[in-house]
């Protein structure tokens, strides 16, 4: 250890994570391990109903961990107190379900040190390894941006009050304490109270930079519920913050979504009829992302592509209406049309009420008596809106219908070729001739273009099995393999000329077979007749290539 004081307090507020924080706990002892500068850990329980404090208490050992119990009053609160029993020259603030990167205070501490008191670190927050990822879970932090927008950021990079993501940041601890009141207790729930901290701060000079050396992992799975809820909450709060900093109510959205329920309530295109079905309540819209969410990963990549498009599209919007139903409802909870409205907003197909919020603005300068005109304009751009999503959305249905029709029309071409073929297997050789040279050829090109064109449900069998379905005797014109004609009868035997042109198509180790009687055979090869016995034409089968199992007893007795 470094020097004679405290060089970090690392401050976690917690609250019912008892069966999470024995894990927490052994990650501290890898960073334990890995530490050079002297650090407390500050474990401040926000009264917590389940075991939470005798956890901490039985796994402590070895640690050097301090634990507060607090009444039950919000993740503000519950920071407060440990920042104020913190005798670290820097304060790391983390959440409880943040696992540290073994040299996670080595970082800080350095970090801190080279870039002086008036700067935060800001540290890199990554999914935990161990988490099972969905969808949902890359969209909020990688699309979306509506939890973190980390992956947008350089290293180095100074970044705004809104990104002072108490999960993973640090700051001197003086500079904190020079500040009146701390995280304000007044955000009863968590959400916006670390921003509304970062907005004071930044106002007296602390520069946010972002270092992903020091690096956290984070353990929270969401479910598409479950995230609503927290968007929902952090509109409350987002009202919250607006009343403390009125002159920040355009920055979060709160006065936009004020004005835009109030048109909404007070436009007489609310009475207007929807070319659709009524929009789905937010339930029925998250069963639709539980289901995308199952069918991801068992779908083809091709396929991928568009469910994720679909799912940031529903995300999107989803979100955006549950911040907004806080907002609403913190304002005023008396009303309880805000669900009608939202959906009318966000989940409308027919663009009604994307377009006259969005449009209205358009028109400020309009007097009031030309109202009708403003609504009839409005009108028609609905209209066109709602015809070119169809034109739009008819367009790719073409685009796909013609599609699966060329795959139909390959698969019945390559199917009519088999059969054709088959039929020409099954016919005396020396009909063949180079008739079949051109199915087998024809099959050949079809099952390119239908392997290279075909959903890869398996990538690993379908060319393989479209191979093995069109496997043909003929290669480059030859036949591939030495085979030999059983013939019936003498009348079905082929004339010279036309044995002599089979063969110098096909090959002359192919040879015709004449059954004299029980057990004497006529051979007709390139150029030559012969007489032999049973015994006599296996040896010839030997020299053909052709093993005993294809010209055995049984096959001459056909």
């Amino acid at each position: 250890m470094n020097g004679v004081g405290m060089d970090l307090s690392v401050v976690i507020p917690t609250y019912n994570r008892a069966s999470l924080l024995i894990r927490v706990l052994d990650a501290w002892r890898e960073v334990d391990q890995a530490t050079k500068y002297k650090y407390e850990l500050i474990f401040s329980d926000d009264g917590s109903s389940d075991n939470t404090v005798a956890t901490l208490k039985q796994q402590a050992k070895g640690l050097s961990i301090v634990i507060l119990e607090n009444e039950h009053g919000g993740a503000a609160r519950a920071r407060n107190a440990a920042i104020r029993r913190a005798q670290g020259e820097r304060i790391l603030m983390l959440g409880d379900d943040i696992f540290p990167n073994p040299q996670l205070v080595n970082r800080h501490v350095e970090l801190s040190r080279q870039f002086g008191p008036d700067t935060a670190i800001l540290g890199d927050i990554k999914w935990h390894p161990e988490l099972k990822l969905n969808y949902l879970m890359h969209h909020i932090t990688e699309v979306g941006h509506e939890q973190f927008s980390l992956n947008a950021f350089q290293p180095g990079q100074y970044v705004d009050f809104r990104h002072f993501y108490t999960a993973n940041i640090s700051l001197d601890r003086q500079f904190l304490l020079s500040e009146p009141g701390l995280f304000d207790e007044r955000f009863s729930k968590v959400n916006f109270e670390d921003v509304e901290l970062g907005y004071r701060l930044a106002n007296r000079g602390v520069h946010i930079r972002f270092e992903p050396e020091a690096c956290v992992y984070h353990y929270h799975d969401y479910t598409a519920e479950a995230f609503c809820n927290r968007q929902r909450i952090a509109g409350e709060m987002a009202v919250v913050f607006v009343r403390l900093h009125p002159e920040l109510g355009d920055l979060f959205g709160v006065e936009r979504t004020r004005d835009r329920y109030a048109k909404f309530r007070s436009s007489s295109l609310v009475g207007l009829p929807r070319l659709t079905d009524a929009p789905r309540n937010f339930d029925a819209i998250i069963k639709v992302c539980e289901t995308y969410e199952y069918e991801l990963p068992l779908a083809m990549e091709p396929e991928q592509k568009y469910i994720k498009l679909a799912l940031s599209s529903l995300y999107v919007r989803l979100f955006r209406a549950c911040f907004e139903l806080g907002v609403l409802t913190k304002l005023d909870p008396t009303r309880t049309d805000y669900h009608d409205y939202l959906k009318s907003v966000y989940f409308n197909s027919d663009g009604y009420w994307n377009l006259y919020l969005e449009a209205t603005d358009a028109f400020r300068d309009l007097s009031e008596p030309d109202r009708s005109l403003r609504e009839i304009i409005l009108r028609s751009y609905a209209d066109q809106t709602n015809a070119g999503m169809e034109i739009a959305l008819t367009n790719k249905e073409v685009e796909f219908l013609r599609r699966n029709e060329a795959l139909a029309q390959t698969e019945r071409e390559l199917a009519d070729a088999r059969r054709e073929l088959d039929r020409f297997k099954a016919s005396p050789p020396w009909r063949i001739g180079r008739t079949v040279v051109y199915p087998a050829r024809l099959i050949r090109n079809l099952t390119r273009r239908l392997t290279s064109t075909l959903p890869q449900r398996n990538a690993g069998n379908v060319p393989k099995a479209a191979e093995e379905q069109v496997q043909s005797p003929i290669e480059d014109g030859r036949v591939s393999s030495p085979r030999l004609g059983i013939i019936l009868s003498e009348r079905d035997l082929p004339s010279p000329k036309e044995r002599s042109s089979f063969l110098s198509e096909f090959g002359k180790e192919h040879c015709f077979i004449l059954r004299a009687n029980h057990d004497e055979f006529k051979v007709f090869s390139a150029g030559r007749e012969l007489s032999m016995n049973y015994e006599e034409l296996r040896g010839l089968a030997g020299r053909l290539s052709l093993s005993a199992r294809q010209l055995g007893p049984e096959t001459i007795r056909q």
